[in-house]
């Protein structure tokens, strides 16, 4: 499967989720993820530590292999 570099083919599975919760709700997420965290942790270090936790890979990539598909994206600004 081809697809073109647009945002809705790259969002990921983590993609927003994470950026709109508070502090607690950060704590539980790495929590829940086996990741420790520091308790007087502040907001941007907690989401320093979410960021090596998120699923990087796009949504439609991780579900096309799924399937035994392989995704290729175009290369930005690509004139498909």
């Amino acid at each position: 499967m081809i697809l073109a570099r647009c945002p809705l083919h790259t969002v990921c599975r983590d993609a927003g989720v994470p950026s709109q919760m508070n502090k607690g709700e950060l704590q539980q997420w790495l929590t829940e993820r086996g990741s420790s965290w520091e308790e007087p942790g502040l907001r941007a270090r907690l989401m320093q530590e979410v960021d090596k936790y998120r699923e990087k890979k796009p949504l439609v990539e991780i579900l096309a292999e799924e399937q035994g598909h392989k995704v290729l994206f175009l290369p930005v600004h690509h004139p498909a």
